[in-house]
């Protein structure tokens, strides 16, 4: 799961039409992918749970209801959680609470994955305020980041094993030992490319998505 800043001045801007018929068009300037919580159309049931998703909602902004420096490519659950939601703009140096908009700011820069339990976090206020709003902490995507790494990982691990077995053979190692060897790396591919099926067919049930109520304090 990686974000990147969308690009908007690449895209050759619609002259004509409504935002209906230029999801296409966002999908492929996000790569695919949820511009809010990264996720891609391969790990949640392609591209019918995704929306045309308004930065400002067009509830409150009419004028902007076909502007396409305000439409992103979002999925379901992002696009239902943001919702009409507005507390205003976050500030230059993200300090106040409100949305920060992808073709602005590159959500890498401000989204940090723990690296044990793989919760997002941030320094900035305005990308907290995010996390808790669009529920970026849902099960399934620390699940998917999980597995993300999982991948990486057996990747690097894949790469130092086939140049280790190099190595062994130009040192004059027997072909049978580095047989067994390349098997080994041969597995671990396999179990890569497993980990991308289950990561992809993973299904979300009803109360997965709400987000769960938030913890009220009591005054003494």
């Amino acid at each position: 799961m990686y974000w990147f800043k969308i690009d908007k001045a690449s895209t050759t801007i619609p002259q004509s039409g409504t935002y209906h018929e230029w999801k296409p068009l966002l999908a492929k300037e996000a790569k695919n992918q949820c511009v809010y919580c990264a996720i891609h159309e391969g790990s949640f049931g392609g591209e019918r749970n995704f929306h045309v998703e308004h930065f400002k909602p067009k509830s409150r902004f009419r004028s902007h209801i076909n502007n396409y420096y305000n439409l992103f490519y979002a999925c379901a659950i992002c696009n239902t959680f943001k919702g009409d939601e507005w507390p205003g703009t976050p500030g230059h140096n993200l300090s106040q609470i409100g949305f920060i908009n992808p073709s602005v700011v590159d959500y890498s820069r401000i989204f940090q994955s723990n690296a044990t339990s793989s919760r997002l976090v941030s320094r900035h206020k305005a990308a907290r305020y995010m996390i808790e709003q669009l529920y970026l902490n849902r099960p399934q995507l620390i699940l998917e980041r999980r597995m993300v790494n999982a991948e990486r990982t057996l990747i690097k691990e894949q790469a130092r094993v086939e140049k280790s077995v190099q190595d062994w053979r130009e040192a004059g190692a027997p072909s049978s030992a580095s047989h067994l060897i390349q098997q080994a790396v041969s597995l671990l591919s396999d179990i890569n490319r497993i980990l991308v099926s289950i990561r992809r067919t993973a299904p979300y049930t009803p109360q997965d998505v709400r987000r769960p109520k938030k913890k009220t304090t009591k005054r003494s």
